[in-house]
C-alpha cells in the first residue's frame, strides 16, 4: 500500500507567522487521539482531482472537529467542511491534474477499488509553497496518532 494512505490531511492556507502554533495545535490533538478505522465509502474523479470519499463514524468526526475548532483562530481556510453533521470526510490523492494526468491517475487508481477502510495512524500538515493557483502542496509536518511528541 503507498504510504498516502495513512495520512489524513489538514489543509491549511494562508497561515503566516502561525506555523509554530498550528503544529502544537494539531501536535496536542494526535497526541491525544488513537489511531482509527477509515472506511472508504467511493472513488471520486472529478475534473482536476482524485479523492477518497469516507464513510464518517463517531471517531473521524470527533478528530475534524477538534482539529477545526483548534486551527479556526489561527488560519483562514480549515477545510471547507464545517464541524458536526455538515462535515463531508474526504481525502484528497491527486489534484491540479492536467488532462493526461488526470488520465494516467484514473488507471493507478483502479487499483484503491478493492480498498474498502484502512488504519489512519497520522495527521498531516500541508501547504500550497508558491502561489495559490499554481504552488504545489508539501506536507509541512506529520504527527503520530497516540504518540508523544
Amino acid at each position: 500500500m503507498l504510504a498516502w494512505y495513512w495520512k489524513l490531511i489538514t489543509r491549511v492556507l494562508h497561515v503566516g507567522s502561525f506555523i509554530a502554533e498550528i503544529e502544537q495545535g494539531i501536535g496536542k490533538i494526535a497526541c491525544e487521539s488513537s489511531p482509527l478505522r477509515i472506511e472508504v465509502k467511493s472513488i471520486h474523479i472529478g475534473e482536476t482531482h482524485i479523492g477518497l470519499n469516507l464513510t464518517p463514524n463517531t471517531d473521524l468526526v470527533s478528530l475534524h472537529d477538534q482539529l477545526f475548532y483548534a486551527l479556526q483562530s489561527l488560519v483562514t481556510d480549515v477545510y471547507h467542511d464545517r464541524p458536526g453533521s455538515d462535515y463531508h470526510p474526504h481525502m484528497t490523492v491527486f489534484y491540479g491534474l492536467s488532462e493526461n494526468e488526470l488520465n494516467r491517475a484514473k488507471r493507478l487508481v483502479q487499483d484503491l477499488e478493492d480498498l474498502s477502510s484502512f488504519t489512519l495512524t497520522e495527521v498531516s500538515l500541508v501547504g500550497r509553497m508558491g502561489s495559490a493557483e499554481t504552488g504545489q502542496w508539501k506536507t509541512i509536518q506529520s504527527f503520530p496518532l497516540g504518540e508523544q511528541a
